[in-house]
């Protein structure tokens, strides 16, 4: 990946590692980063994350079951790449 420096696709990239591991202990660093470090960083945190752990990953009326959100999680990565790789 070509990350710009200080981009906050670093820190989203490993929170979202985080979350796939399903530690409930993680909460605390992801809500710390979420609403601690500055907007753009938080806004690139996704809160389902957050949700989807508190509850032990059961689908909501807010949130997709623990599944479907690494899903949507590992194809934005997917993704991400392939456009890169379109632009080289």
């Amino acid at each position: 990946m070509n990350y710009q420096p200080g981009s906050s696709e670093y820190i989203r990239l490993l929170c979202g590692y985080l979350y796939c591991l399903g530690d409930i202990s993680d909460v605390t660093l992801l809500e710390k980063v979420k609403y601690s470090i500055n907007m753009e960083v938080g806004c690139m945190i996704d809160g389902e994350w957050i949700d989807s752990l508190n509850n032990g990953g059961v689908e909501t009326q807010f949130t997709g079951s623990r599944q479907e959100i690494i899903d949507s999680f590992v194809l934005y990565y997917h993704n991400f790449r392939s456009e890169e790789d379109e632009e080289i």
